[in-house]
């Protein structure tokens, strides 16, 4: 219960007692509905609703222009906090609240929330810094009040409420930036030594079953052929029902060994490394479409870099693989192409061939539809220490999970199986606060002002596109395209390709292979001619 001090009128400041622990109450100004005005307590009442407050009558009695309170904890050592809706104790939305009888208040996600205010909020919980941090737009207030607008912690706050920053409630954009979400990784214990992992993308708690991540290790019973399992996957998943699983969306493929490869798609900002099929079978392919499934990867080729999805949910290096395993190119769906570009970089033009209009000379790219499910994996991933480190803790550590992690995001530099693999190389020994497990984080720095981290973070520093235009591409149209675009192809398994707008071989008829470009009988048919003949 509330103790309120005996005053006239709220003052600029004005203390007010709850327990054993003590309130500040700060003017700020708002434009916002209010609904008291003007208390005026003697400093026995249990609550500010015993208190004698003005009759208002008029909704204007209190104008916009003028402050309202804004409550936070003056003894900061009593302070509660926990984080909510993560898969671990250890991460999601930091709650704050100075007494157990109060509601929870939260943290508003801007330009200034980054991995020191994170790392205050970790150490505070008693875990041993931050992992990663970024915002969270669907979270439900839920009536919850905003602790902090825009945080700004340094390296030596022991709490939260120790940090600087604006209380402005309503000066955060629950929208666009939502609120703070945070990760303090969590420990497991590796051969009788705690390694710090990167929180839920390197566990299975609450996600056995789960092979549809964007980083980290997979939770399925494919991750034993394909050797991506999180190391506790034994521990969690092994021990109940695969019908108990919370994920019950299984990898298109039970027995996966030897027919997934981790490949790269994509190139530049929009490249992933997935599992795909992208080798032909041993015969019957035409060696065309052979090297055009398992060649080198060719960025103006869409055709050849594009992947492609079966209605089983496997996914293709390409349209060529697919056929190559006896696919029709109608029988597949490709991802989503699109025409990326910066806006005002070049003049408008119409497409009439997509029926869109865009800027001409920029590049096409791909993402995956929403309903369309790929395997994140590692490629460039090394998982041995180098030959002086054989014999050390870490390399014995290094060869026994797997929880892959990159100190860069930059593509060309290589991903460690794990943090002792990369402790091989001495990296993880040499990293100071707040940069404890910044293999772990997401977001890189740029810094404008003085001093040793004067900046606050930002997105990674890539060139991204500020537009994109989706071409709704589909094989099954190719025969419009080329109409649309005046040029009607004809031959054998000819159509015309959109984007390198020329006429080339895709798939060859039933019998026939692609061999220099032009379809060809195949030996198969031949063969299976000569055994029907022996039949008849």
């Amino acid at each position: 219960m509330r103790r309120v001090q005996p005053v006239e009128e709220w003052d600029t400041l004005t203390s007010v007692s709850k327990r054993k622990s003590t309130y500040i109450t700060s003017l700020r100004k708002h434009r916002s509905p209010f609904l008291l005005h003007k208390p005026q307590c003697r400093g026995t009442e249990e609550t500010l609703s015993d208190c004698s407050w003005q009759n208002i009558t008029l909704p204007d009695s209190c104008y916009t222009r003028q402050r309202h309170t804004v409550l936070t904890c003056a003894n900061s050592s009593e302070v509660e906090i926990h984080l909510a809706g993560g898969h671990l104790p250890s991460e999601g939305i930091p709650e704050v609240r100075c007494h157990p009888d109060d509601d929870w208040s939260t943290i508003c996600n801007d330009l200034q929330w980054d991995v020191r205010d994170c790392r205050v909020i970790c150490k505070q919980m008693g875990y041993k810094t931050c992992t990663s941090w970024r915002g969270d737009t669907n979270y439900d207030l839920d009536g919850k009040d905003i602790l902090f607008s825009s945080v700004t912690c340094g390296l030596d706050e022991r709490n939260i409420l120790e940090c600087s920053g604006e209380r402005d409630p309503t000066d955060c954009d629950f929208d666009g930036d939502g609120v703070a979400w945070m990760s303090c990784g969590h420990e497991v214990n590796i051969l009788g030594e705690d390694v710090l992992l990167c929180g839920s993308q390197h566990s299975c708690k609450d996600r056995c079953g789960d092979w549809q991540r964007d980083a980290g290790c997979h939770c399925d019973a494919a991750c034993r052929d394909l050797n991506d399992c999180c190391v506790d996957y034994e521990e969690i998943c092994e021990s109940i029902e695969q019908s108990e699983w919370p994920v019950q969306v299984q990898f298109p493929d039970s027995y996966t060994a030897g027919k997934y490869a981790c490949t790269t798609v994509g190139s530049g900002h929009s490249r992933r490394e997935i599992f795909t099929i992208d080798k032909c079978p041993s015969a019957g392919v035409g060696q065309a479409t052979r090297d055009a499934c398992e060649g080198a990867y060719n960025v103006t080729d869409v055709f050849a870099t594009t992947p492609v999805v079966d209605s089983a949910h496997r996914t293709y290096r390409n349209i060529f693989c697919a056929i190559c395993h006896g696919l029709d190119v109608e029988a597949v769906t490709a991802w989503d192409i699109v025409l990326q570009y910066v806006t005002n970089h070049n003049d408008l033009q119409h497409d009439a061939v997509f029926d869109v209009t865009v800027p001409e000379g920029d590049f096409y790219t791909f993402q995956p539809h929403p309903s369309q499910r790929y395997r994140w994996c590692a490629t460039n991933i090394l998982t041995e220490c180098t030959p002086e480190l054989k014999n050390t803790s870490h390399s014995r550590r290094c060869n026994s999970y797997y929880a892959p992690i990159s100190i860069s995001h930059f593509y060309d530099l290589p991903t460690y199986k794990n943090p002792d693999c990369r402790n091989c190389e001495g990296y993880l020994n040499y990293l100071s606060p707040p940069f404890e497990a910044n293999y772990c984080m997401e977001k890189v720095w740029r810094c404008f002002g003085l001093g040793e981290i004067p900046c606050r973070a930002v997105s990674p520093f890539v060139l991204m596109p500020d537009a994109f235009a989706s071409l709704e591409f589909k094989y099954s149209k190719l025969d419009d395209y080329g109409r649309r675009a005046g040029k009607p192809c004809l031959g054998q398994g000819v159509i015309y390709d959109p984007f390198l707008d020329i006429c080339r071989i895709l798939q060859c008829p039933t019998y026939y292979q692609n061999v220099a470009g032009v379809c060809v009988p195949s030996e198969s048919k031949y063969e299976i001619l000569s055994t029907s003949t022996v039949v008849c």
